[in-house]
């Protein structure tokens, strides 16, 4: 095992030196939330179902936020609008979502990983980097490792992965997507004509669809047709984000994985479709938001200063709001408290709400708490309840007009 400590850490996206002597692993937990539903109803295997809004048979809203190999059969792929999805396929089984649950499966996952002791990073609820260049001496090995992560998981939560092994992150990103579901594909970097021949450009990281449209009007439809490129032609037929396009098809785009930086904020959302004035549903998922951020900030023993929430209309007007501390806290009472003091006046509006979300900031480890001087000498409990800057900024998003109000301590709220 590797003398590296079990933290997590970040992906290095500086232009570091880069090489191919290092071999990275990518995990995807299959169709995760379906996966773990199916799991809960067996009698759904090999039947499409859907995770979105559990009414949407019958409103017709909410977004697909994930779904089983079974239902994609049909076209249907996550951010698809709920309605398109039952057009495509009306007896598909629409699950509303279970997130709590959800992360206590990642969890149990991640954990897995963090045992090895080598640079480890979360990307996502159901996706993590691995380096095991320290565990394997080469492929051959990297992928008898994998098998035993994939053994390891089957075995504590019956979920299936699939998992890619390259020499850089976005090749072991490709690699993991190649053989879905319950794949293992294996790239060396003497290999990579194996990935890149006749493979889409849109498989690529980063590019999306408008980006491969663009690509195909200028004749450019697999990864092959780049690879062949010298560096200068690339660059000058693509111009800046040739060099990404360059590195990525060489393999020698990044492949570090650097410890992270402290947590700066806690924060959980859920999108839906509130109908106007419906009060007590909105408090519901407010009141569970706030348990499962105020259960993070526990459970990874912090304090805070800052609470945040933020509410999205019908019609997609964004208003975010917070509240701050004199004193670092994690009396649940009081940090309750406020937020529905923040967000209680908002939830009555006639146009409904389509999205709430709560949030901590300026977070204290209390792993490192220390009494000074000052914390014995506040003038009042509480300081100023708005900190905000009355700065609304216009932006288009779909052709609707999104206002948000930007505020001192809540800039990065997600």
């Amino acid at each position: 095992m590797s003398n590296f400590s079990s933290t997590d850490y970040n992906i290095e996206i500086e232009n570091e030196e880069k090489s191919n002597n290092k071999i990275l692993l990518h995990l995807d937990i299959d169709y995760f939330f379906a996966q773990v539903e199916i799991l809960k109803q067996p009698e759904l295997k090999g039947k499409p179902v859907i995770i979105g809004h559990e009414r949407a048979r019958e409103n017709k809203r909410g977004v697909v936020l994930t779904c089983n190999y079974p239902a994609r059969e049909f076209g249907i792929h996550s951010g698809q609008p709920m309605r398109d999805a039952l057009m495509k396929c009306p007896d598909a089984t629409i699950i509303g979502s279970n997130y709590s649950e959800y992360r206590e499966y990642s969890n149990t996952i991640m954990k897995i990983l963090r045992e090895f002791n080598t640079p480890m990073r979360k990307a996502s609820i159901d996706e993590a980097y691995l380096d095991i260049t320290s565990l394997a001496k080469n492929y051959e090995e990297a992928e008898n490792l994998a098998i035993k992560i994939k053994e390891d998981i089957m075995e504590k939560t019956q979920l299936t992965v699939s998992i890619g092994i390259g020499p850089t992150l976005k090749i072991a990103k490709m690699g993991s997507d190649y053989k879905k579901p319950d794949g293992i594909s294996v790239f060396a970097p003497d290999n990579l004509d194996s990935l890149f021949d006749g493979l889409a450009l849109k498989k690529i990281p980063g590019i999306g669809k408008k980006t491969a449209e663009r690509l195909s009007q200028m004749g450019y439809v697999t990864c092959d047709q780049l690879r062949v490129m010298k560096y200068e032609e690339i660059v000058r037929v693509l111009g800046k984000s040739g060099k990404y396009y360059y590195e990525v098809l060489q393999g020698k785009s990044t492949n570090s994985i650097l410890p992270r930086g402290p947590r700066k904020s806690i924060s959980n959302s859920k999108t839906f479709h509130g109908s106007p004035g419906d009060v007590n549903r909105s408090l519901e998922i407010f009141d569970k938001l706030f348990e499962e951020s105020y259960t993070i900030l526990l459970n990874e023993k912090f304090k805070t200063k800052t609470i945040g929430v933020r509410i999205r209309y019908n019609g997609f007007e964004t208003i975010t709001r917070a509240v701050s501390i004199a004193h670092y806290v994690d009396d649940k009472d009081v940090l309750y408290d406020k937020a529905k003091e923040l967000i209680l006046p908002y939830l009555s509006d006639r146009r409904g709400i389509r999205l709430l979300g709560v949030g901590f900031y300026n977070l204290k480890s209390l792993e490192k708490d220390q009494l000074k001087l000052e914390d014995f000498y506040q003038e009042s409990d509480y300081v100023n309840s708005y900190e905000l800057l009355d700065e609304f900024i216009s932006e288009k998003s779909d052709n609707k007009k999104t206002e948000v109000v930007k505020m001192k301590d809540l800039s990065d709220f997600d």
